[in-house]
């Protein structure tokens, strides 16, 4: 039995947004019982991420396009999902290795 591509690529998606979506409602679960400013900027990149994950598959599917909004020739949205979510990791992880024990 054998896949083509296109399934594989279905199939691909589907788990992104199944598995980014179980991972996103536990950033939000987690966010509300945390008071710590790093493990709110580790929900936060993951609620974003699974943000692009979704908006990645509406251009997937020709809902959005990308090009209406963009900066230097580079669609701005897409800039956006791509480096914000690892901008607050980055901040997240920072804030961890720097707070006490």
């Amino acid at each position: 039995m054998g896949f083509s591509m296109e399934k594989l690529d279905f199939i691909v998606c589907l788990l992104r947004l199944l598995i980014g979506g179980v991972a996103a409602f536990f950033a939000i679960f987690s966010w509300s019982r945390s008071k710590n400013i790093a493990w709110r900027c580790l929900a936060s990149g993951t609620v974003i991420n699974y943000a692009g994950i979704v908006y990645d598959m509406f251009l997937t599917m020709g809902v959005f396009y990308d090009y209406d909004t963009t900066f230097l020739g580079f669609p701005l949205i897409s800039i956006f999902f791509s480096i914000i979510p690892l901008v607050f990791f980055a901040i997240g992880f920072f804030l961890l290795a720097l707070s006490n024990r």
